[in-house]
């Protein structure tokens, strides 16, 4: 006889900083086009009073995955800029990088091994960002491999090993 795990059901307060950011970009998007509640409601297939609740920080209620993407198709945007987990709209195009041009700023201004340890200690998740940092920028892939080539030829007249025991370190 085997028996059945319970999951401890997640706490609905641990929700609301998402559904806040879900009603908040629902409304955004919705003014920046100029359309009504009523005009999202009917593109969806509920009421203005549900698109009214979905709009509402404080309310509990959020649209189901399959309304969250049909709002993402209407409004142009991705699922994760809808849920807060990105601030861009889309994804990047085909041939465009994300690049921390304040990093590859700091690193141009090393002089020595010890500011390169460091910076490497300080940055050692160059590449894997939480959140996008407020020094990026989108470049096209051949802009973001001639800075970091900038970069790495730079680093490598510091401290060849350093770098290189770095770069493996985190780009694997």
């Amino acid at each position: 006889m085997t028996t059945k795990k319970s999951r401890k059901r997640r706490d609905p307060r641990e929700l609301r900083p998402v559904v806040a950011k879900i009603a908040a970009r629902l409304h955004d998007l919705r003014l920046a086009r100029d359309l009504s509640q009523e005009d999202v409601a009917a593109v969806v297939g509920v009421t203005q009073a549900a698109l009214s609740r979905w709009e509402n920080p404080d309310h509990p209620a959020s649209p189901s995955a399959a309304e969250m993407t049909c709002l993402a198709d209407f409004f142009a945007v991705n699922m994760d800029y809808m849920v807060g987990r990105s601030d861009y709209k889309t994804g990047l195009p085909a041939g465009q990088a994300l690049v921390d041009q304040g990093l590859l700023d700091a690193l141009a201004k090393v002089k020595n091994k010890q500011e390169l340890a460091q910076l490497i200690n300080f940055e050692i998740g160059f590449g894997v960002w939480a959140s996008i940092p407020e020094d990026a920028e989108v470049v096209s892939h051949q802009e973001a491999q001639r800075r970091v080539r900038l970069v790495d030829k730079h680093l490598r007249s510091i401290d060849q090993d350093l770098w290189q025991e770095w770069a493996r370190h985190v780009l694997g």
